[in-house]
Formats: structure tokens, C-alpha cells, sequence
């Protein structure tokens, strides 16, 4: 699949015409990545923004202890690292590959320039960045305000209806331990809120879920 062929189908550019869209993948260039390979370290020089191709990425900080916290999971057609464009900061995250994948970068130069010639692009851009705000914000009021089983029922929530998350990812991306995100997983399965498999779960009782969030 050709770089524009890609674009076409992130909403970034979904207003753009073929012949603009080829035009910016002209400014595009794909790296393939390992599983385990890490694409940037948190803390490296922010000097591109990408889109996943293919493949799945995830983001993380680490704490002073060492112990991962995911900020987000990377899937196909998604933008990531687009922070750096506008702070000029470094990059505030890892981002490690889970499966093999292939990504394309944009410079941030020629993403600048590209914004400044297209306005509805920086408009979109816009959006996800504050899509992205409210995700963070939520996630902070659930860390402050919310037990454990509520924090764990809105991870299943924000990735269902079929969840493919190791418990240890679930427990990270909802700031408890390994055991505890276990405990309660094995609860909701006992009371048919959900059926877990490995590291398949699916939600069979929202409702049910939505009560305990």
C-alpha cells in the first residue's frame, strides 16, 4: 500500500484530495520496526511525528521505582508523537513495538509546513490533541477519585467490547498491581460480567460493567 493510500484513511487528512495526499506522502518516509524494538525513549529529541502503518506500539512512562505506566496503545492509521511538534520538547514517552510494524515519519519541519499551508489540517490536528487532553485529564480523576475495581472496570470499558490486553497491561493502564487487576478480573468473570480467555476478554454485560465504573 502506497504512503497516500494510508493517509486516506487516517481523519487527519480525510478532507484532502488524492493528488494532496500524494503530495504529502512525497514528504513521508517508512521505517520498519522489530517486535521489542523501541522507536524513541522518553527524553530523546523530538524531531519527527508519525502515523502507524501497521503493527501496534505502545507508549509508557516510567516512575522513579521503574515501573511501567502506560499512557496509550498505537494501532493502525493512528498518529503519535504530534506533542513534540508544538512544545519543541523532548519526547515525553517510550514508545516500544509489540508486534512487528512499519511507520511513517514526518520531519517536523515539513510537518510545519504542511500545517501552515493547510489550515484544515492544523484544525483536525487540533482535535486529536484535545481528544488526546481529556483522555489524559479523565485518566487523572480516575487515579485520584476512583478504587481499584472502578479504575480496572474503565481500562475493560475504554478497550472493549473485546479486550486483547495482558492483565499485567490492564493493571498498568489502570495504576494498580498485577494481583489486584487479577482478583478483579476473576470477579467479573465469576458473575458473568465478562469471559476471559488467555489474554482474550469479552465484555458479555455492559450494563452490568458500566455499574461498578
Amino acid at each position: 500500500m502506497e504512503n497516500w493510500e494510508v493517509l486516506k484513511k487516517i481523519p487527519l487528512f480525510g478532507e484532502l484530495s488524492t493528488e494532496e495526499l500524494k503530495e504529502i506522502g512525497n514528504l513521508l518516509y517508512a521505517r520498519r520496526l522489530k517486535k521489542g524494538q523501541i522507536l524513541f525513549s522518553e527524553g530523546d529529541p523530538g524531531t519527527a511525528v508519525y502515523f502507524l502503518k501497521s503493527g501496534r506500539i505502545k507508549l509508557y512512562k516510567e516512575d522513579r521505582e521503574g515501573r511501567e505506566h502506560i499512557l496509550h496503545y498505537v494501532e493502525p492509521g493512528d498518529i503519535f508523537a504530534e506533542v513534540v511538534l508544538f512544545s519543541k520538547r523532548p519526547y515525553p514517552a517510550t514508545a516500544e513495538v509489540l508486534e512487528p510494524a512499519e511507520v511513517l515519519v514526518i520531519p517536523n519541519p515539513e510537518m510545519e509546513s504542511l500545517l501552515k499551508r493547510r489550515g484544515e489540517i492544523a484544525v483536525n490536528l487540533i482535535k486529536v490533541l484535545l481528544y488526546r487532553l481529556d483522555l489524559a485529564n479523565q485518566k487523572i480523576k480516575e487515579l485520584a477519585l476512583k478504587d481499584s475495581l472502578a479504575r480496572v472496570c474503565s481500562v475493560l470499558l475504554r478497550y472493549g467490547p473485546v479486550i486483547n490486553l495482558s492483565q499485567q497491561e490492564i493493571a498498568s493502564l489502570a495504576g494498580v498491581s498485577r494481583e489486584t487487576a487479577s482478583r478483579i478480573i476473576n470477579e467479573f468473570k465469576r458473575i458473568g460480567v465478562i469471559r476471559a480467555e488467555g489474554r482474550s476478554i469479552e465484555i458479555i454485560n455492559y450494563d452490568r460493567l458500566k455499574d461498578f465504573s
